[in-house]
């Protein structure tokens, strides 16, 4: 029998889309009410993780960022001894500026919110496998899966982060499986994206010319990405998902949990469960109606 499609799932990316979602729904309902909702769009989101998709079998694999005790990840401390990225931020600011710690102008979630992502983290830890590394982010579990992949099935990487579209690749069945709908008169309309979806992409939002979605890493330590604190002329292993430094490789640095993560990856079973969404269907079909079209 042939295996099922795996999809490599963007934790926080998928807590903040049904927070987005529901939010508003916690002033409407009682506490159990709501509660109730938020853990049938997690079981939906789960279950159902390319919803642009007909329903079918996956094996779906969670993959989430965790800081370190300075509540930052690595990037950071190897920016911060790294001259050439001083010297990118003297560059950018004409000598004016100090340089910023990577995402570090991120603001912080509310309570509201990681009441979602408890929901959610409770009803993952139950069926999926769910990955993280203190000091790692998402991204790196997403380039590990890119490095262990053997082409043999799809992989979808479920997430809104465009820098997972690097990892894309035709030729070992890799694609990037876009959360976010596109707006009606945005330029790029496709969810689903291929080594051309990525190269037109970047071509459209970089002005850079690449021939392979790995080339994407180069464009934006030319371009930079300011999202990040990343300024134009950053070090590549900065944005590099595919070939970061060894030591920041996840099979070098947790090699028991990599070994774990192989496994589960390499799983032929699937193991999402279709009948969770058939329940929420039944009771909260309005609910079902809601994610599975957003």
């Amino acid at each position: 029998m042939e295996s099922p499609p795996l999809v490599i799932y963007d934790w926080m990316v998928h807590a903040h889309r049904i927070f987005d979602l529901y939010q508003d729904y916690k002033r409407l309902f009682p506490p159990k009410k709501y509660q109730t909702m938020i853990k049938g769009a997690w079981a939906i989101s789960l279950n159902h993780p390319i919803d642009f998709l007909p329903l079918q079998n996956y094996r779906v694999v969670v993959v989430n960022d965790f800081k370190d005790e300075d509540g930052c990840y690595w990037r950071k401390h190897e920016g911060e001894k790294d001259p050439l990225l001083a010297e990118a931020w003297g560059n950018y600011s004409g000598g004016k500026g100090k340089p910023e710690a990577y995402k570090g102008h991120r603001t912080g979630r509310n309570e509201d919110f990681w009441e979602v992502e408890k929901i959610g983290r409770e009803y993952a830890h139950c069926y999926f496998p769910f990955y993280s590394e203190q000091g790692f982010e998402a991204d790196d579990w997403a380039g590990l899966a890119h490095r262990l992949h053997t082409g043999e099935r799809t992989m979808y990487l479920s997430t809104i982060d465009r820098d997972w579209s690097m990892l894309v690749d035709d030729d070992r069945n890799i694609l990037f499986a876009n959360t976010r709908v596109s707006r009606k008169k945005e330029f790029i309309q496709k969810r689903l994206v291929d080594n051309a979806g990525v190269i037109l992409h970047t071509k459209h939002r970089l002005k850079v010319d690449i021939s392979h979605p790995r080339e994407l890493a180069f464009a934006k330590a030319l371009k930079g990405d300011m999202g990040d604190n990343l300024p134009p002329g950053s070090p590549v292993y900065l944005f590099d998902l595919v070939n970061p430094p060894d030591k920041w490789k996840l099979e070098n640095h947790c090699p028991d949990k990599a070994s774990l993560f192989k496994r589960d990856m390499l799983n032929p079973e699937p193991n999402n469960h279709l009948e969770h969404i058939e329940e929420v269907r039944g009771k909260l079909p309005q609910l079902f109606d809601r994610v599975s079209s957003s």
